[in-house]
């Protein structure tokens, strides 16, 4: 819904780039005959505006249905086989065929529930967009990285339209997308193609609609305030129950964890959200409190960082998040540069607070702050190797 990148390369990373291009043969798409990396999910395979927009039928109920160009004209008076001022229709030639079953028709509908969400792609659409319909619609944007081209493809339960923008040169445009390039073009299509506000997406028998606890996608538990409604393939269903929030008990004086030793006037109870240290600056990103440590833990790390401090350094343990190790990034020559950037960052693994963080790129300062938990820089890309 929000055409995010990276959850569709490791799905690609995940089944292989053969299974894509095999399924993509399926579909009806024949361009993908070359060698392909990861980046075929992202529109690094030519298609044909047809093959394509076609091959989002599938996802009406799994199966594909080749195209047919009409041949024949009629007027709004003709009935089959009957003439009329205009042409002749032709209700005895043959029709395409059905084809296999490429998808079930639980997954096409999952698909399709998801691009015909309104509500989840405002992150990164906003509300309102130009793609939502006053009908059930469900639609994806494509725009290639120098603005050479771009897409939008969508379909009711009756009709698809696929809208393609270009220069015919195949010069690059100015900063010209999918959402406002072919996207307006589609909707304008859409609400033309449909006199009569479409039915619903017809939902299989084997989808199970369950609550879950929203964060973690577990079923909800007391302590998961946050929960919603959400669709499932029958047998797919999550039947663990959260036990990422949890109840810990806070030392009021401290602020740490409460321990045996407490004395109970000073202990209250309050709900964290316990996620794995590689989660850490995010939750710090979105504002969500880490649970707090434990009296051992900062005990000990203080004396380090006394015993370091003493030795001329007043370095904190930062775990750096990004970019990782051994990561190498290329510079498309086609695009400013100043928009190819990398946001380098790191937090301080035991949840403290200090009095200073600096980031560095090849041993300079790329970035500093006061009192944090967490630093952030974005760093525009340089050729060569670089160490942070």
């Amino acid at each position: 819904a929000n055409s995010y990148n990276i959850p569709a390369v490791k799905t690609l990373d995940r089944i292989g780039v053969d299974t894509l291009k095999a399924l993509a043969g399926q579909a009806g798409i024949s361009t993908f005959t070359g060698d392909f990396g990861l980046a075929l999910t992202l529109g690094g395979g030519e298609v044909k505006l047809l093959d394509l927009t076609a091959a989002y039928g599938i996802f009406r109920n799994g199966r594909r249905l080749d195209t047919q160009a009409i041949l024949t004209v009629q007027d709004t008076r003709a009935l089959p086989g009957e003439k009329s001022s205009v042409g002749i229709l032709e209700p005895n030639k043959p029709q395409p065929a059905s084809r296999p079953q490429l998808i079930t028709p639980e997954t096409a509908y999952l698909i399709t529930d998801i691009l015909a969400d309104n509500v989840a792609r405002i992150p990164a659409f906003g509300e309102q967009s130009v793609v939502e319909l006053p009908f059930p619609a469900a639609v994806k944007t494509g725009t290639t990285t120098d603005w050479r081209d771009n897409w939008t493809i969508g379909y009711s339960a009756e009709r698809i339209v696929g809208v393609w923008v270009g220069n015919a040169d195949n010069t690059p445009m100015l900063d010209v997308s999918g959402i406002d390039g072919a996207g307006p073009i589609w909707r304008d299509l859409m609400l033309a193609a449909h006199h009569q506000p479409p039915l619903a997406f017809p939902r299989p028998e084997g989808i199970r609609e369950i609550a879950i606890c929203a964060p973690s996608g577990l079923l909800p538990s007391p302590n998961c305030t946050r929960t919603r409604l959400e669709r499932f393939i029958t047998g797919t269903e999550p039947t663990q129950v959260d036990n990422q929030f949890q109840v810990l008990r806070i030392d009021r004086a401290t602020g740490l964890r409460a321990t045996e030793a407490t004395p109970a006037e000073r202990i209250t109870e309050q709900v964290y959200w316990l996620l794995p240290a590689a989660y850490h600056d995010w939750m710090l990103s979105q504002g969500i409190a880490l649970a707090p440590p434990t009296p051992a833990t900062v005990g000990t790390n203080q004396q380090s960082a006394l015993a370091t401090r003493m030795e001329g350094s007043a370095t904190a343990p930062l775990v750096l998040t990004a970019p990782t190790s051994n990561t190498a990034y290329a510079i498309h020559p086609g695009m400013p540069q100043n928009s190819q950037r990398i946001a380098v960052s790191g937090y301080v693994a035991n949840g403290e607070r200090w009095a200073e963080l600096r980031l560095r790129k090849d041993g300079e300062i790329l970035a500093q702050g006061e009192d944090l938990m967490r630093l952030q820089q974005w760093w525009v890309l340089e050729p060569g190797s670089h160490q942070f």
